[in-house]
């Protein structure tokens, strides 16, 4: 049996997520669905035995020494530089790269003179625990990756070896905030390499939180379910496979009458924003949910 969306009252954004219990995260503005969103590094504050220097990249900024001082104080280009460092792919940077990262508007030597100063400011505030982490020479600055923990590498490490127990530690224990948030705005450079990794990490995020609220519903956890859907959506609200992991949290939670609102909801939005309808996949689970008639049908709609 096929089911007739009816679209008599499109519903904007603001008003699907207030009826879903949706939340702009961090300020960010849920309708560009670009995601240059969120990023991560970090292992907790607590050190591992290797940990030199541990820092915390998302859901706030913090440096912790391996005498477990949390260091404060840092300018926001110090900031940004620490971050940087800790995360960039390269594992080196020849000095000028990182003075046009930070100071592109600048001369030369002015850019490298700031450079300079930064780094001093980072030596002074971290203390040996810098110079054990970074080699800097007088061309080449280097990173340790061995003595160097962040919360980003322990959500793609968690990615990479597809344990969902590590993956799941992984998410609940930082804030989902976006990655160096606060930062945007020191420099085009610099802004253009964010937006860039808040992209990347936001699909790891993504992938990672799909996974844990599909695992949620096969192990009979619904709200943990809708509230992973919850997040994923505020960060993307045409991201449909957390939209049909909120449709079966609903079945579960609320029944089928709700699940269905919920996709009606979903297309309205769709179709008042991009003019555009769910994906086959999304309406083959509402007409699913629609025919619904025991409870063992309704299970294996829950569990997908």
């Amino acid at each position: 049996m096929g089911m007739t969306i009816q679209l008599t009252a499109p519903q904007p954004i603001d008003a699907f997520m207030a009826a879903n219990a949706l939340h702009p995260a961090n300020g960010n503005d849920v309708r560009l669905v670009a995601r240059t969103r969120a990023g991560w590094v970090h292992r907790t504050e607590e050190q591992t035995d290797k940990s030199i220097l541990s820092l915390r990249l998302l859901g706030g900024f913090s440096v912790v020494g391996n005498d477990s001082r949390k260091i404060e104080c840092l300018t926001r280009k110090a900031k940004a530089l620490i971050g940087f460092l800790a995360t960039d792919g390269a594992g080196s940077w020849p000095r000028d790269r990182l003075a046009t990262l930070l100071w592109s508007t600048k001369e030369d030597k002015d850019a490298l003179a700031n450079l300079r100063q930064a780094l001093y400011a980072l030596r002074q505030s971290i203390g040996p625990a810098f110079d054990k982490a970074f080699t800097v020479g007088t061309r080449l600055i280097e990173r340790r990756d061995d003595v160097v923990t962040c919360d980003v590498q322990r959500l793609m490490d968690a990615a990479a070896t597809g344990d969902d127990v590590e993956a799941g530690s992984a998410l609940e224990a930082v804030n989902r905030a976006p990655f160096l948030d606060g930062l945007d705005g020191l420099d085009p450079v610099f802004d253009d390499w964010l937006a860039s990794e808040r992209g990347r990490i936001m699909d790891l995020q993504l992938s990672l939180n799909l996974a844990a609220a599909r695992t949620d519903l096969r192990i009979n956890k619904p709200f943990a379910a809708l509230d992973r859907a919850h997040w994923m959506i505020a960060q993307d609200p045409f991201f449909e496979p957390a939209q049909r992991i909120a449709m079966r949290a609903h079945l579960a939670l609320h029944g089928r009458q709700r699940a269905l609102e919920h996709f009606d909801g979903f297309a309205h939005l769709l179709s008042e924003e991009l003019g555009a309808r769910p994906e086959a996949e999304t309406r083959d689970l509402a007409d699913r949910i629609l025919e619904l008639d025991t409870a063992e049908d309704i299970q294996a709609v829950i569990t997908g």
